[in-house]
């Protein structure tokens, strides 16, 4: 009898281990799915976050050029620009720059950017070969025209095809 008891509460251990191990095949995936979607609802709160910031910084960098406009102030406007996608006033603030300090090369690199963000490769080349010429060791101007110069390849190499066909 006794061993008859201990069979029976085995049987229970089982099926209750069973039953938890169902459980947790079934949870722990939909547990996985729900932070998932938690997780893709972020970036968007992030973006607004980040959208908010720049608008902050945008101010606070037009307050700046307002009170004491300088080539650093005009060329931390250009950034504030560029960050919040308004590349034509980026490449407005930089021009502003230059008329304080016309060997500004990161004024320069900053319009070659907003050009190549704007996919005029040619002016962006032009722009990032003019902060070359002033400072050869500014790589950043570098490593934007090697893209500009690939961005344009790419863009012929398209039309072409485009003709082609």
């Amino acid at each position: 009898m006794e061993n008859n008891n201990q069979t029976q509460e085995n049987k229970r251990g089982k099926v209750s281990f069973t039953t938890v191990l169902l459980l947790l095949v079934l949870i722990v995936p939909l547990v996985f799915i729900l932070l998932n979607k938690k997780n893709e609802s972020l970036p968007t709160e992030n973006n607004q976050q980040q959208t908010t910031t720049s608008i902050s910084l945008l101010e606070q960098a037009k307050q700046v050029v307002a009170s004491t406009p300088n080539y650093s102030a005009y060329l931390n406007l250009s950034l504030q620009y560029y960050n919040s996608g308004m590349f034509e006033e980026c490449i407005a603030a930089c021009n502003k720059a230059l008329v304080f300090n016309a060997k500004g090369d990161a004024a320069y690199n900053n319009i070659g950017a907003a050009y190549g963000a704007l996919e005029n490769f040619e002016k962006e080349i032009e722009a990032c070969e003019k902060a070359i010429e002033i400072n050869p060791n500014n790589q950043l101007a570098k490593n934007n025209l090697l893209w500009a110069k690939e961005q344009l390849q790419l863009t012929k190499t398209d039309s072409l095809q485009v003709k082609k066909n």
